[in-house]
């Protein structure tokens, strides 16, 4: 690679050009049974400080596995790999990595990871499982991952249980002391639905989850949570696609150990989406509506003088008493009166809110009906058109049609917490 941060000066040059070499060696043994193959391999790939590559060509969570906190791309890098790998023709597959990682002088890493599949008449089984263990100028880092998952089919359902498990472990260097930035979680899931072949595909699920902190350099208990979702999908050329979900999640704090974490949160969430393509699609729609509940931190605000005219706000004494008073202050109808702003901070109440959603999308293309490209016809062919409308709200509303309805927009109404609408047309000739 040639990177020249400056191309008006030669000066500092000598670290414009990077190179870069992957070197791949595999060999494969057939074994006495003819269906079986076992392979060995093993991988090279080393980098010199400046080489930039046009493209990222590490697997998305590369940085995530090796337990480092900054992406990589140019720098004095050497990754080695050795790997081991096993398939029986369409029953089994297994593959088993070890791999050292180093980047310039500050960071070493091994990585240790088995991945593989199991298939027969009565289940399907997949796994995959690493632990990396690193060091850079600060600190120890071990992080362990692994997911498994089993299926089974009896007539049109699919039976599905997925577990997950993640462990991050950091240390000062020459300390057994867990900083905060460890963690700890572990996820169970179970669900049973029909296929993704069929016309129309439903699912029912169940997770549980545990989550961990330090706390006195001890991984503990923050808190477990609890979700059940229904979701349904139907795919019809005529009729168009609809898809639906429902969820419920409980959440139940460790208080004892974490007083500041907030109270059990209960979260609901419901969604529907529907599209279709009308006319050979000359007109095509597509809509979205979703509603929920949920607690989320109180809003506390205060008021900020700024120079004149580039404020908001104007303050008003209208009980003549000198203090400024929250209710006392108003929007401006002039310039020169605009002194303040408002500064929105968090507050550390929680406070039940419930939201809702509702987006449109249109787009009309005359090509679609008018082939003929010339005269009156070819004309209208080049128009097209497309809107777009979303609008939604949160609030405090404990009537349901208040709540659940985003169309409806008071600014005055003290139990609407937050509310935005966006709309948007496009006509074009010839886009």
């Amino acid at each position: 690679s040639n990177t020249d941060l400056n191309t008006f000066s030669t000066i500092n040059s000598q670290d414009n050009i990077g190179h870069a070499i992957l070197l791949n060696l595999a060999q494969n043994f057939a074994l006495t049974d003819s269906s079986s193959l076992l392979n060995f391999g093993a991988d090279f790939l080393k980098t010199t400080t400046g080489f930039s590559s046009i493209d990222r060509f590490r697997s998305a969570e590369f940085e995530r596995d090796w337990n480092i906190d900054h992406q990589l791309n140019g720098s004095d890098e050497q990754l080695s790999e050795f790997w081991v790998e096993y398939k029986n023709a369409n029953s089994f597959y297994s593959k088993a990595k070890a791999e050292s990682f180093e980047v310039e002088s500050w960071y070493k890493g091994l990585k240790t990871s088995i991945t593989g599949w199991n298939a027969n008449k009565i289940f399907t089984s997949t796994w995959d499982a690493s632990i990396a263990s690193s060091a850079d100028t600060s600190y120890d880092k071990t992080f362990c991952r692994a997911r498994f998952a089993i299926e089974h089919a009896m007539g049109v359902l699919n039976f599905r249980v997925l577990s997950e498990y993640e462990n991050s472990i950091t240390t000062r260097l020459n300390s057994d002391s867990l900083l905060d930035r460890s963690f700890s979680w572990f996820s169970l899931k179970a669900s049973v639905g029909t296929p993704d072949s069929l016309v129309a595909k439903t699912e029912l699920a169940y997770s549980y989850r545990e989550d961990f902190k330090p706390s006195q350099s001890v991984s503990t208990l923050v808190g477990t949570s609890q979700e059940f979702s229904l979701n349904g999908r139907i795919i019809s050329e005529k009729s168009g696609n609809l898809s639906s979900s429902i969820g419920f999640r409980m959440f139940n704090p460790n208080k004892s150990v974490f007083p500041d974490i907030g109270n059990q949160e209960q979260t609901a969430l419901a969604r529907m989406e529907y599209s279709n393509r009308f006319l050979n699609g000359f007109w095509t729609l597509a809509g979205g509506y979703e509603l929920g509940s949920g607690l989320e931190p109180d809003m506390e605000y205060y008021f900020l003088e700024v120079p004149a005219g580039q404020g908001v706000y104007t303050w008003v004494d209208y009980n003549n008493n000198g203090i400024m008073e929250l209710e006392e202050f108003e929007i401006a109808n002039y310039a020169d009166e605009a002194r303040f702003i408002r500064i929105n901070i968090p507050g550390s109440n929680m406070v039940s809110v419930r939201n809702n959603a509702l987006n449109l999308q249109s787009n009309i293309n005359a090509k679609a009906l008018l082939k003929d490209e010339a005269g009156l016809s070819g004309f209208i062919s080049r128009l097209s058109n497309q809107t777009y409308y979303r609008v939604k709200q949160k609030n405090q509303h404990e009537n349901l049609w208040l709540s659940a309805n985003p169309v409806v927009q008071n600014p005055s109404d003290s139990l609407i917490t937050s509310m935005a609408s966006n709309l948007r047309n496009s006509f074009a000739y010839n886009r």
